[in-house]
């Protein structure tokens, strides 16, 4: 997770920069709809690829394949990001009156392109909290407060992501609301859901399970907690039993650890379960708030602007998206 983590975040830097440099300098006002496939398949693409043919930048060059953390990782994130695109899209354009206007290759009503920026856009959202929520976990013994300060650090982070990374596309004029004060106060919560749910289930892939208390303690002169004590004779016994007995403790202690290792190793089969169980838990939270305000869910079978060209954004306008 270690080496993962540092990828996608020296990854991140180079993206941030070229979508920077993309929407800052104004490039995308020449860009058409292969221009924004080849920009958002390409950063993608390493993402996507680096679990299968560069597993050495992570470490994992002699691990089975379908055993690879960078590859649970990314199948996890790969499918989180498809159900997001291919349903959460629509809550914003029935909820918030959202809308994607430039040029693009569909798929469901959304830019095909969107599909493959949410994926590195999920990489360093996820990287950072799984890496936040496990510093806690380390740092802070597990009992009920551990518990309320993670929950809000989960709401915290989810709200504060969906924040930015409304406020950091805001100078981009293909993609707006219909009330873009209220897509940055309560949009941002609205997206936060995705993350609710996400951050706390994507931080569990293939971390060691906790125990409230060692499985084994080793301790000078007394006896284990959990393991019988040492045959009598320790320091001045006969034999030297005592000495034998804090080994024979030792090395069990380093097996139980091991086995309690493996034992929280997920499978690829559970990772693929558990990505798709994380977008069912989203998309009944958002038709939750969907139905309390009430509002219809509306799922088009193309963008307003496939068929209305006044309703592509500029410099496109006046030709269909």
């Amino acid at each position: 997770p270690a080496s993962l983590t540092l990828f996608f975040l020296s990854y991140a830097v180079f993206w941030v920069l070229c979508f920077g440099l993309i929407i800052g300098g104004g490039l995308y006002k020449w860009f058409d709809k292969h221009h924004y496939m080849i920009v958002c398949g390409g950063l993608a693409a390493p993402l996507l690829l680096q679990p299968f043919i560069a597993p050495g930048i992570t470490g994992e060059a002699n691990v089975p394949v379908w055993s690879r953390y960078s590859v649970k990782a990314t199948v996890w994130i790969a499918i989180f990001s498809f159900i997001g695109n291919w349903w959460y899209t629509h809550y914003f354009y029935s909820v918030l009156k959202a809308s994607y206007s430039m040029p693009a290759h569909d798929l469901n009503a959304v830019p095909l392109a969107m599909y493959f920026a949410t994926h590195f856009y999920f990489t360093l959202y996820h990287a950072l909290a799984a890496q936040a929520l496990r510093g806690v976990r380390t740092l802070f013994v597990r009992n009920s407060a551990r518990f309320m300060f993670e929950c809000s650090l989960v709401c915290a982070m989810a709200y504060s992501t969906a924040f930015t990374e409304s406020a950091t596309i805001s100078a981009y004029p293909c993609y707006s609301f219909a009330d873009r004060h209220q897509a940055y106060t309560l949009g941002s919560a609205f997206y936060g859901i995705y993350f609710l749910v996400s951050y706390p289930l994507f931080a569990t892939i293939d971390e060691p399970r906790e125990q409230a208390t060692p499985i084994i303690t080793i301790t000078t002169g007394k006896a284990s907690p959990t393991k019988a004590s040492p045959a009598k004779g320790g320091k001045g016994g006969k034999g030297g039993k005592g000495k034998a007995g804090t080994k024979e403790e030792a090395s069990t202690d380093i097996d139980s650890t091991d086995l309690d290792q493996e034992e929280s190793t997920h499978t690829l089969y559970q990772v693929v379960w558990e990505a798709l169980g994380a977008g069912m838990a989203v998309l009944m939270l958002l038709d939750i708030v969907r139905a309390a305000l009430p509002l219809p869910l509306l799922v088009p079978m193309a963008r307003p602007c496939k068929s209305d060209a006044s309703l592509t954004c500029p410099p496109f306008d006046g030709q269909l998206c």
